[in-house]
């Protein structure tokens, strides 16, 4: 049987906290570069990014659910704030 060899992982630093994920200071450094230099706030630039990677890898009834469970969330936190 033929010896496989596989590329050593790079080890990524990222931690859920909630719903909120740590990104590497590489990863961050690197979203807030390209958001400059397309003009926007790194929040708004992975806005695109998440969208895009949406309509490319999912479909159109699982794009439409994560649309209605974010409104869920949001629903949720105002309801949380006025309480």
């Amino acid at each position: 049987m033929p010896e496989t060899t596989t590329k050593p992982q790079k080890r990524r630093n990222i931690e859920k906290d909630a719903a909120t994920y740590w990104l590497s200071h590489e990863a961050r450094l690197k979203i807030r570069a390209v958001a400059k230099k397309r003009h926007l706030e790194a929040p708004a630039l992975l806005e695109i990014i998440a969208e895009e990677l949406a309509h490319k890898y999912l479909s159109p009834e699982e794009i439409a659910e994560t649309e209605q469970e974010a409104r869920g969330i949001i629903v949720k936190r105002q309801q949380d704030q006025t309480s």
